[in-house]
């Protein structure tokens, strides 16, 4: 998804701002925790989850996902 000046834009609509879904509050973010399959085929959660910001277009819907700066840092530190 294209990003300009800090912002991010939608690709469906590349003249629309794509909103972050968070509620408002800027210390809020989306999870995705960490899963194991077991060998026999069943899920297994593991102790770690990896934090998102969505960002969403008010006109179609699309949405896609940036890792937060915290979880940005992290990946640089590796």
């Amino acid at each position: 998804m294209p990003r300009k000046d800090g912002k991010v834009f939608c690709l469906n609509h590349p003249e629309l701002e794509m909103i972050l879904q968070n509620e408002g509050n800027e210390k809020t973010f989306h999870v995705i925790r960490l899963a194991t399959l077991s060998r026999h085929g069943r899920i297994e959660m593991e102790n770690k989850s990896t934090g998102f910001d969505v960002y969403s277009c008010r006109e179609c819907g699309y949405c896609e996902t940036y890792l937060t700066a915290t979880e940005l840092d992290l990946l640089k530190k590796k």
